[in-house]
């Protein structure tokens, strides 16, 4: 389309850029590759009033059936970079995929990203939603974040934004760079640690299905994966849709699902939940419709 600042396609069909690989289209979708393109189309968007949804790598995400009536932005390859710079701090561009950080900090010699081995989607992704644990997520250790909005993009420093739990602070802007603060160790000793955490989560997790990571968040104290299981969800199905056997806190697409089969098992999950212990889980899952 023309009339915008940058390549805008229409109907792009969303399922293959998710990690559950069902949904519709998008009506509106772009790649800007620089933050001042990313600059422009938000504004584009903004004068012609219409609706931005933001996509990384596809991963704890739900699309609807139906589609999205929406401009999906999904940051270009000029986002997908990695160095090191003079004060030792590894710069990641918001499109880097999360296994590429990993593979660079520990040619650098970086550790701390190994909690991470095997989780799939971009650095923007995971810096936006902070992924992690209640007690680690990967912010704790940026010491700068660049973000971007409307109006241009700017760069803070450590104790200039606030974050948490599945809550990177970006405060709806975009980030397009993290510059994180490693410990430097011995590489091989950093690939044995990343391959270890790796075998782990292939143990518990169904890493080798189509599914979008957790789909409800940790309660405060509470696992969300044990009251599930203790509520005896595991392996329950809608459709094409299953709960995993191997972590209660999955749902996977076994059979082409789709993303309403997905929804009507997350409702039973939460319901089960809900009748065995009183608790209320709420979506880690991001649902677009």
């Amino acid at each position: 389309m023309s009339d915008w600042p940058i390549p805008v396609t229409e109907n792009e069909p969303l399922a293959p850029h998710t990690t559950f690989r069902v949904g519709g289209a998008a009506r509106l979708y772009a790649e800007p590759e620089t933050d001042d393109e990313l600059a422009a189309i938000l504004r584009a968007a903004r004068d012609r009033s219409v609706r931005v949804l933001r996509l990384g790598g596809g991963s704890n995400l739900l699309v609807a059936d139906e589609g999205v009536d929406a401009l999906v932005i999904r940051l270009g390859n000029g986002f997908n970079r990695e160095a090191v710079d003079e004060d030792g701090l590894l710069r990641l561009g918001a499109a880097t995929p999360l296994p590429k950080a990993l593979r660079e900090a520990e040619h650098h010699g970086l550790s701390g990203l190994e909690p991470w081995a095997a989780i799939p989607g971009t650095m923007g992704g995971a810096a936006a939603m902070n992924a992690g644990s209640p007690s680690l997520g990967i912010l704790d250790f940026a010491e700068e974040i660049r973000l971007v909005d409307a109006d241009g993009a700017t760069t803070l420093r450590r104790g200039e934004w606030t974050y948490g739990y599945r809550d990177g602070g970006a405060g709806g802007r975009w980030v397009t760079e993290v510059a994180l603060r490693l410990t430097p160790g011995d590489p091989a000793a950093i690939r044995e640690q990343t391959i270890n955490a790796a075998m782990e989560k292939r143990v518990s997790q169904p890493l080798s299905e189509r599914s979008a990571g957790c789909v409800f968040r940790n309660p405060p104290g509470q696992s969300a994966g044990r009251l599930l299981d203790q509520a005896g969800v595991k392996n329950a199905r809608r459709g094409g849709a299953a709960v995993s056997g191997k972590h209660a806190n999955f749902i996977v697409n076994r059979e082409d699902a789709t993303a309403a089969d997905i929804l009507g098992l997350a409702d039973e999950m939460r319901e089960a939940v809900r009748r065995a212990h009183g608790i209320e889980l709420a979506f880690e899952l991001t649902v677009w419709k």
